[in-house]
């Protein structure tokens, strides 16, 4: 759990692969990971073979009023009930609407909130983010990047991977169709189809002629 002291997922990502001596890595993540692997790629673009972000979350991007006010009622669930009152709102947000759909997607999703502490419902985050922010740096990243995201996603996530699209010089991607913000959990197949095909093509054209 985090301390008093400011923490940056970043460094504790490097630390990360410095202790298990990995030079270089292709980094895959989902909403909030894809984010960290953005800023990751932009502090350390050596380290960065090529990055996968599914329904990412895009640091500095300007959120919509209607996801400010969804995300702010967690919060006002956390001041009044607590941590178990603020995970019922996070499983509540509509961003996992098409997930709730599938019961075994919907189980898998309902452990894994359950499973986390909750520790940042109920305290000052210390996390330091980069300044500038990654919304402002896109241009900067010139490793490949895969970009997916749910064709059902909320119209924020939708914007974010299309300005990815844009402002990367080496990006491409997807609308994954008929899933949500929990692209990999709802449709496995299709982004881990679409995931190994991106790899393999990198692989294929970064290897050195015979």
């Amino acid at each position: 759990m985090p301390t008093g002291e400011a923490y940056s997922h970043v460094d504790d990502l490097s630390a990360l692969l410095g202790r298990l001596d990995v030079k270089q890595a292709a980094l895959v993540g989902l909403s909030m990971g894809g984010a960290i692997a953005l800023d990751f790629a932009l502090m350390h673009p050596q380290r960065i073979q090529a990055l996968v972000l599914i329904d990412t979350v895009l640091g500095g991007f300007p959120w919509s009023p209607e996801s400010a006010e969804r995300e702010e009622l967690i919060w006002q669930r956390a001041r009044a009930g607590g941590i178990p009152a603020a995970k019922e709102a996070w499983f509540d947000h509509r961003l996992f609407v098409p997930a709730r759909r599938k019961p075994e997607v919907a189980a898998r999703l309902a452990r894994i909130i359950d499973d986390y502490p909750g520790w940042h419902f109920v305290n000052a985050n210390p996390e330091r983010s980069p300044d500038p922010p990654a919304a402002q740096r896109l241009h900067e990243i010139q490793a490949p990047v895969l970009a997916l995201v749910g064709g059902e996603d909320t119209s924020d996530f939708l914007e974010i991977t299309a300005r990815i699209w844009r402002q990367v010089p080496h990006a491409a991607g997807a609308v994954v169709s008929g899933v949500g913000h929990m692209a990999n959990m709802e449709a496995p197949e299709q982004v881990n189809e679409a995931i190994q095909q991106f790899l393999d093509h990198q692989k294929t054209h970064s290897e050195p002629a015979a």
